[in-house]
């Protein structure tokens, strides 16, 4: 405890501490003259001010500056449970801010850590935050993007943005809105990346959006390998269609996931039914179920070399077949069959 605002400006340029509790009416500097002093040390210190009740012009002046206040009883006493629960809202209020800043810090070291980028930006994509990878993800570098120099929009692939286009209507007009795409960017220099973007709007006023919040990965290498995995069964599809038996792969529920179009084509049915779904079940004739158990059974222990059984096509007909199939082995387990079909009669 000290005398004057001098003598505690003079403690408060040596040590720490958790609250200013000060007098409004005190010789030489009014209370909130001090306030305004502690401010330019420390705008963040806890500050409450002890008024006489009638004082509402220094009540105002106090909550300006950040301050909680405590009013007198009518005889002058300091009430002091009053008292009391301001410091200790005012203690508390810095506590829960300074951990909402360490977390503020904890989660932006964690995005810096992460293979991509986060950012806030207005809806007509200009950047008031980015962190992250931005310039191994662009090419550009955060001061280029934050000059809007070039905008994000402009960066987006001229063949992705029309789609990208709508979505952005909608995030003007939407409150809560949330989406997430897939597109491709040109960085600087002109090579062209793939990003996962999830973003969402952030409305100050309920229903009325003014920005938008998002991450954003470079997915560039799984597209790769996405785009050589389809590539690869492709060629087998072709490769498939060539064989003049009928071409399959089952699932371990017997769902037909490849026909060859000579399947197709000897069991009369379309690539359509076979994207509705088509089962192994659906072309075994009705009379001969347990000559598919023992065909499968037989397969996935390593191999059927040839199972008569009596298959039947869409228009109802049936021929006798030998099926011959072994297992799609994935992860080390049976995943289902693969096989040909070969008529018989």
């Amino acid at each position: 405890m000290v005398e004057s605002a001098k003598d505690a400006m003079e403690k408060l340029k040596s040590a720490f501490y958790d609250v200013v509790v000060s007098e409004y009416a005190m010789d030489g500097m009014d209370g909130i003259a001090f306030l305004k002093k502690v401010r330019v040390r420390d705008p963040e210190i806890p500050f409450v001010l002890l008024i006489d009740a009638g004082e509402e012009v220094a009540i105002v002046e106090a909550l300006k500056d950040g301050a909680e206040y405590s009013l007198r009883g009518r005889d002058g006493s300091v009430i002091f449970a009053d008292l009391s629960h301001r410091i200790r809202t005012a203690v508390g209020g810095r506590r829960v801010w300074a951990a909402l800043l360490e977390l503020d810090e904890r989660y932006w070291a964690l995005l810096q850590s992460l293979p991509g980028m986060s950012f806030t930006s207005s809806l007509d994509f200009v950047p008031t935050s980015i962190r992250g990878n931005v310039e191994e993800i662009s090419g550009y570098t955060e001061e280029e993007i934050f000059s809007c120099d070039p905008r994000w929009d402009q960066i987006i692939h001229p063949d992705d943005f029309p789609r990208l286009r709508r979505e952005i209507e909608t995030a003007r007009s939407a409150s809560a809105h949330i989406s997430e795409n897939e597109y491709r960017i040109v960085r600087k220099g002109g090579g062209v990346r793939w990003v996962h973007e999830l973003v969402q709007t952030i409305c100050e006023v309920p229903g009325v959006p003014v920005k938008v919040e998002g991450v954003l990965y470079d997915v560039t290498a799984r597209k790769r390998a996405e785009s050589a995995l389809e590539h690869i069964e492709s060629r087998y599809q072709e490769l498939a269609d060539l064989l003049p038996q009928t071409v399959f792969e089952i699932d371990l529920g017997g769902q037909i996931t490849l026909f060859n179009q000579k399947g197709l084509d000897f069991f009369g049915y379309s690539s359509g039914d076979l994207k509705r779904g088509l089962s192994f079940f659906d072309i075994i004739a009705p009379d001969d179920p347990n000559g598919l158990e023992e065909c499968f059974r037989f397969a996935l222990r390593g191999g059927c070399p040839g199972q008569e059984l009596l298959m039947k096509r869409k228009d109802g007909s049936t021929f006798p077949a030998l099926v011959h199939c072994v297992p799609i082995i994935q992860d080390g387990r049976p995943s289902g069959l693969r096989g040909i079909v070969e008529d018989v009669s």
